[in-house]
């Protein structure tokens, strides 16, 4: 007896649609195999095998936990660089030096823009990071042989009238002397210079405190703006700043407008 030959056509609409849907690679769903949420990974995955990760998930049997930091939930492979450390030479991360400078102040070298003014510091003069934030630029002058410290020079501004400033500066000093003054004109604006002598007081508003300082002096200039005051101070020890006194007259005359 011959085996009857099935046709295509023969085979019901039905019986092919039930293969169709049986057929290995889907689940019913229309979604291809590794599509559905509830399918197991394959063995070896590593969310099969041991650990966790610092997410929730797995990490193999033996695996350093992920995420984990020096000090933090999970330790580093022996030997491995903490991660806290910056490479050597890396610059500080989140902002510059003991102090921030105040908008519109150039950074760095010897030229000093503050607003509309320019000022450009003498040959020998030190630029440093401000000491804080009331601060625009800073600079020392290194001391003469004998001298407990370098002097300091800082560029600065703040309101009020130009007589309220320089009594200010009076009351740092022990002796409250009297400022020698005198008015100039620099690039059409007008400044008064400003000259002190005496005990240096160690403390005051925005400094760190400390001992007096005897036998220091102070050069100082107020140059009134229509919104503010800019302020060039230079306190240091007597002899330091004798040895830099030519070079205070030589900045204020640096100073160059609308730049």
């Amino acid at each position: 007896m011959r085996a009857k030959i099935l046709r295509p056509e023969s085979v019901p609409v039905a019986l092919l649609a039930l293969a169709v849907f049986l057929a290995p690679g889907c689940d019913g769903s229309g979604k291809k195999e590794g599509g559905s949420a509830n399918t197991p990974p394959a063995p070896g995955h590593p969310a099969m095998a041991g650990g966790s990760t610092a997410g929730g998930g797995a990490v193999p049997s033996g695996h350093a936990p992920l995420g984990a930091r020096e000090g933090g939930t999970g330790a580093l492979p022996p030997g491995h660089p903490s991660t806290d450390a910056m490479p050597p030479g890396h610059p500080p991360v989140g902002g510059a030096g003991a102090g921030s400078q105040g908008a519109g102040a150039s950074q760095e070298g010897p030229e000093v823009r503050i607003g509309p003014l320019t000022l450009t510091a003498p040959e020998g003069w030190v630029r440093r990071a401000p000491s804080n934030t009331m601060v625009d630029a800073e600079f020392a002058l290194p001391r003469v042989e004998g001298d407990p410290e370098d002097g300091r020079v800082t560029i600065s501004r703040a309101g009020g009238t130009v007589e309220a400033n320089i009594a200010r500066w009076e009351n740092q000093f022990a002796e409250k002397p009297k400022a020698a003054t005198e008015d100039v004109n620099v690039s059409g604006l007008k400044a008064v210079t400003v000259r002190l002598a005496g005990t240096l007081g160690g403390g005051g508003p925005m400094a760190k405190g400390g001992p007096d300082k005897p036998n220091s002096k102070m050069w100082g200039s107020v140059i009134p703006l229509p919104a503010t005051n800019v302020f060039i101070k230079a306190t240091g020890p007597q002899k330091t700043m004798e040895r830099w006194d030519q070079s205070f007259g030589t900045f204020l005359k640096s100073l160059k407008t609308g730049q």
